[in-house]
C-alpha cells in the first residue's frame, strides 16, 4: 500500500476535525503557532547538533520534539505533520474566527479564503518535500547545517497563515 500523500493526510485531518468542531478560533491559532514554534526550535537544534555533534550525548533530546537517534525520521515526517496541523488546527481555527466577538464576517471570509489559497500551495510544497525526503535525508541535513532548510521554510509559511488570521483578533 502506498504511503499517503500530504493531501491525503490533510483531508483525513479535516475529516477528523468535523467530529470535534471548534467553538472559537483564536486560541487554537495561538496553540498552532506555539506548536509550529516548537518545531522550528527543533529544526534549529538539529542544525546545532549537526554542526557540533560531539556537544550532545548519543540518544539525547535535541530541540523539543526528537532525539539524536530519531532526528532523520522526525524530519522526514515533518511534511505530513504540517499537513495534519493545517487540516486539523489552522484552517478550522481560521473558519472558527467567525464565532469571535468584534470580528466582521466579511473579514473572516477574506481571511478564510486567503488561508485556504495559501494552504493549498503549502500542501503542494509539503508533498514535494515529502517525496524529496523519501530519497534520503543527507541533503536536508546539509541544508539545515547551512541555514537554508526547505522544511524550515514550510514551518514559517504555516506560521504566517496562522499569524495573518490572528491579526484580525489581536
Amino acid at each position: 500500500m502506498p504511503q499517503p500523500t500530504c493531501q491525503d493526510t490533510f483531508a483525513a485531518a479535516q475529516q477528523r476535525r468535523r467530529s470535534y468542531p471548534l467553538d472559537a478560533g483564536a486560541y487554537k491559532l495561538r496553540e498552532a503557532r506555539h506548536g509550529l514554534g516548537r518545531m522550528m526550535e527543533t529544526v534549529d537544534a538539529i542544525g546545532d547538533f549537526l554542526r557540533k555533534p560531539k556537544n550532545v550525548m548519543p540518544g539525547a533530546t535535541i530541540g523539543l520534539c526528537c532525539t539524536t537517534d530519531d532526528k532523520g525520521y522526525w524530519l522526514k515526517t515533518l511534511p505530513e505533520k504540517l499537513a495534519e496541523k493545517l487540516g486539523y488546527d489552522i484552517l478550522p481555527a481560521v473558519a472558527a474566527l467567525a464565532a469571535e466577538e468584534n470580528i466582521a464576517e466579511t473579514d473572516v471570509a477574506i481571511a478564510r479564503a486567503s488561508a485556504q489559497t495559501r494552504a493549498k500551495q503549502l500542501l503542494k510544497d509539503c508533498e514535494t518535500q515529502r517525496v524529496r525526503l523519501k530519497a534520503g535525508i543527507k541533503t536536508e541535513y546539509a541544508a539545515i547545517k547551512s541555514g537554508c532548510s526547505d522544511l524550515y521554510a514550510l514551518l514559517v509559511d504555516a506560521d504566517r497563515i496562522a499569524q495573518r488570521a490572528l491579526d484580525l483578533v489581536d
